[in-house]
């Protein structure tokens, strides 16, 4: 025997599928800018070989109420970088300074953030940025 829902139970079950869409939708998006940004710096070519996808390295020094992140990646890296500016602000640090320069191939994104003392672990903003990067280009290999 089937039990049939009331009328506000099938409504809230299609709510939360509708919600439920609207996050992976909302993912997708996400990614596909990842995507189309990363496509189009590759598209450079330089004598033949494509250029600009380069794994990220990150560096955090932290000196009194003073965070210093410093994230290299290769031309890509501007959703990298955004993406870690989120990051150091959802951990609770004020971004007093964020940069980025390029050097040969590769981009160098700094960000200085103080942080009051005790309220931020450089442990726990350097494994989130790393597990964020990590998640990152996991998406996007094939």
């Amino acid at each position: 025997m089937e039990s049939t829902l009331t009328l506000p139970d099938q409504l809230g079950k299609a709510a939360n599928y509708i919600k439920n869409l609207q996050v992976k939708v909302q993912k997708m998006r996400e990614q596909k800018e990842r995507l189309l940004e990363i496509e189009k710096i590759n598209t450079t070519m330089d004598n033949g070989l494509m250029i600009g996808f380069k794994s990220p390295e990150i560096g955090i020094r932290k000196s009194g109420s003073i965070l210093e992140v410093v994230l290299v990646t290769g031309l890509d890296g501007q959703f990298m970088f955004k993406e870690t500016v989120r990051v150091i602000h959802e951990e609770g640090a004020d971004i007093v300074n964020a940069n980025f320069s390029y050097v040969g191939d590769a981009m160098l994104h700094t960000v200085h953030a103080k942080v009051e003392d005790g309220n931020l672990s450089d442990e726990r903003i350097s494994q989130r940025l790393q597990e964020t990067l990590n998640d990152m280009l996991m998406e996007l290999r094939p």
